[in-house]
């Protein structure tokens, strides 16, 4: 079940910055298909990292659409990303 207010965590790293979120949620609003090779997926498959500028829309419109409140909170990284070791999200499709 989708939730009604929603916080997500922005990772900044000096080339792309990225919406940390639950795979479930992402699974829920039917996003998964429509995610591009630029976005992440951790090893265990919980949770993904929506590159912004290519997929983050993505999931602003379908929070948006399915009325969903949500906020940002952000990280700023000095070096890439950790979680950019992990496989892109195009490995799913």
């Amino acid at each position: 079940m989708l939730p009604t207010e929603l916080k997500l965590h922005v990772h900044i790293d000096p080339v792309h910055s990225f919406i940390e979120v639950s795979a479930n949620i992402v699974e829920e609003l039917g996003l998964t298909a429509k995610l591009s090779r630029q976005s992440y997926i951790s090893p265990g498959a919980e949770t993904f990292y929506l590159e912004c500028d290519v997929d983050g829309h993505l999931l602003v419109d379908a929070l948006s659409n399915h009325n969903i409140d949500f906020a940002f909170d952000e990280t700023i990284h000095e070096e890439l990303c950790m979680f950019r070791r992990y496989r892109t999200i195009g490995y799913l499709q």
